[in-house]
């Protein structure tokens, strides 16, 4: 993290991942992404080191107050080291490494569990659950579920999706969606015990990851058995294989990833197309997406 920057400045999605995002335009110095906020019928440019930023996320406090930042920490070392170089590889055809895989479904976990909507929803179930939240039970819940997500993930079979329209790829403050299709509806909250599950995780404007279930990674899902520390296994990397969208299959996409967004979408240009779908989307969009 900069020296610079408050302690309790927390980024709820990594500035290494964003960077894949920014304008290419040269008259920006710095790594910018175009920052659509729900409602808004404009985007605004903001650095990537600012563009998803939540005081305190996984702040823990000593008893003085003071603020220990290890979880922020360990998160910027797994975002910085793995996913830059991970992504470009796969853009270029070439097969990562066996590490650099493990590294790219282990962010993919953490950031499923690190956005304020899952603080949220687990604050909500151990309340309704009648438990009692320490003091640092909160900010450890992504250390505690990300290495049983990591599990499940690497289970699961894998599409490398190149995209070969003029649409770019758009991603989120929530940027790993996860959805089951019920109905007219998207339900956002479903479990990943939900034989449908569907997941996107777009990787840059141009190559998405989508990943779906199969009969190995529902057998993981509903075989796992509590532990009270959760550690990283060392499982095979996930199956993966290629495809490629069309302009109609990146539009509904981008529709999964506008509608799954917590507050915020981001895109790598303010292109006309581009701001008439999310305005579209957040204002007038309410049939289920034709999901590729």
């Amino acid at each position: 993290m900069p020296k610079s920057n408050p302690p309790d400045r927390m980024h709820s999605v990594a500035a290494g991942y964003l960077r894949a995002f920014a304008d290419p335009s040269p008259e920006h110095r710095s790594p910018r992404v175009w920052r659509f906020e729900s409602g808004d019928a404009y985007p605004k440019p903001i650095g990537v080191l600012d563009a998803s930023v939540q005081r305190g996320l996984y702040a823990l406090r000593d008893e003085a107050g003071k603020v220990d930042t290890t979880i922020e920490t360990q998160l910027f070392q797994i975002d910085e080291e793995s996913l830059p170089e991970v992504i470009r590889l796969l853009e270029s055809g070439d097969r990562p490494s066996y590490e650099q895989w493990q590294g790219l479904i282990r962010y993919m976990a953490f950031q499923l569990v690190r956005t304020p909507r899952m603080f949220q929803i687990y604050k909500n179930e151990v309340g309704r659950r009648g438990i009692e939240l320490g003091r640092h039970d909160l900010p450890l819940a992504p250390i505690f579920q990300g290495p049983i997500l990591h599990e499940w993930l690497c289970a699961m079979t894998w599409t490398l999706s190149g995209n070969h329209s003029a649409l770019p790829l758009l991603t989120s403050d929530n940027p790993v969606a996860r959805w089951v299709e019920k109905e007219d509806t998207l339900d956002f909250l479903a479990g990943f015990a939900e034989p449908g599950l569907h997941i996107l995780f777009p990787l840059n404007p141009r190559m998405c990851l989508l990943g779906i279930h199969n009969d190995a990674s529902l057998k993981a899902v509903r075989d796992h058995e509590f532990q009270t520390q959760p550690r990283f296994s060392d499982p095979d990397p996930p199956p993966v294989f290629r495809g490629a969208l069309n302009k109609s299959q990146a539009t509904e996409l981008n529709r999964v990833t506008i509608l799954h967004s917590e507050r915020y979408t981001y895109a790598s240009s303010d292109q006309e197309e581009v701001r008439l779908l999310v305005q579209e989307t957040h204002t007038r969009f309410r049939r289920l997406p034709t999901l590729p």
